[in-house]
């Protein structure tokens, strides 16, 4: 996951997160 500088990004980020996580269970 690319780090990206901006509140935007930031808020894109928090979105992600729950997929993210079911990503890391996934394997």
């Amino acid at each position: 996951m690319k780090v990206s500088l901006g509140g935007q990004s930031f808020k894109t980020r928090l979105r992600w997160l729950p997929l993210d996580r079911g990503a890391n269970e996934a394997g």
